[in-house]
């Protein structure tokens, strides 16, 4: 099977723009350290995955309320789960993030 043509030129691409990007900075530890900027990026993603980790355990917990018509719901184990992990990833999140 043949590698398609536009998938080349994507890792082409990344590849330049990668080189480019090591010429301009020179040492990225020194950028890292200067700027934080990678650890920041890192830690928004990381909030963001507890955060959406949260709600749906939290709406999963709420379902146990909802009518049977609307859907599938929870049961009263999964329900109590679903709100102590909702629970713990919000508590993160209050206190500072991951």
């Amino acid at each position: 099977m043949r590698t398609p043509l536009w998938f080349i030129g994507f890792i082409l691409v990344l590849v330049a723009l990668a080189g480019l990007f090591s010429l301009l900075i020179e040492d990225i530890d020194t950028f890292e350290a200067r700027t934080g900027l990678f650890e920041l990026i890192g830690t928004w993603i990381i909030n963001g995955i507890v955060g959406l980790i949260g709600l749906l355990c939290a709406f999963w917990a709420a379902s146990f309320f909802f009518p049977k018509r609307w859907g599938q719901k929870a049961g009263i184990g999964s329900a109590i789960v679903c709100t102590l992990i909702a629970l713990f990833c919000f508590r993160v999140l209050w206190l500072g993030g991951a």
